[in-house]
C-alpha cells in the first residue's frame, strides 16, 4: 500500500513539488526544489498537515533543492522546535552543495541533524 501523497510547490512546474511518505514513526519529505519566502509558509503548513502524533521525526531529503533563503531556513528551525516538544527531531538528508554551504555558515547543524550526500542514511 502506497502511503505517499503529493503536494505542489507554488504555481507551475518551474517551482517543482514535494511529496510525503510515512515510515512508522518517521515522516519522509522529498521533492523540495525551492524553499523561499514565496513558498515556505505553504511548505510549513503542508508538512504540519501531514505530521501525525505517531511521527517522532521528519526526514527531509534536500537532494533536489536548488535554492533556499532565510525564510526556508526559518521553517526548518520551526519544524525542529515543534518536533523537539514531542521528543523528536528533524533530519536533513542529502542537501545540495549550495544549501549545505548555508547550513555550514549558519551552523544549524547544532539545531538539527544534517546527513550530507555520500553519507549512509541512518534511522
Amino acid at each position: 500500500m502506497d502511503n505517499s501523497t503529493n503536494h505542489p510547490v507554488g504555481n507551475g512546474p518551474a517551482n517543482g513539488g514535494w511529496s510525503f511518505d510515512e515510515g512508522g514513526s518517521v515522516l519522509h519529505v522529498s521533492g523540495v526544489r525551492e524553499l523561499t519566502a514565496a513558498n515556505s509558509a505553504g511548505f510549513r503548513e503542508s508538512v504540519q498537515a501531514e505530521l501525525r502524533l505517531r511521527h517522532q521525526s521528519i526526514e527531509l531529503d534536500l537532494s533536489e533543492i536548488r535554492f533556499m533563503d532565510s525564510h526556508g531556513l526559518g521553517v526548518l528551525i520551526g519544524l525542529q522546535n515543534k518536533l523537539a516538544r514531542r521528543q523528536g527531531a528533524l533530519k536533513v538528508l542529502n542537501p545540495a552543495p549550495q544549501v549545505q554551504k548555508i547550513f555550514e555558515l549558519t551552523r544549524v547543524g547544532r539545531i538539527f541533524e544534517i546527513v550530507p550526500k555520500g553519507t549512509e542514511r541512518g534511522n
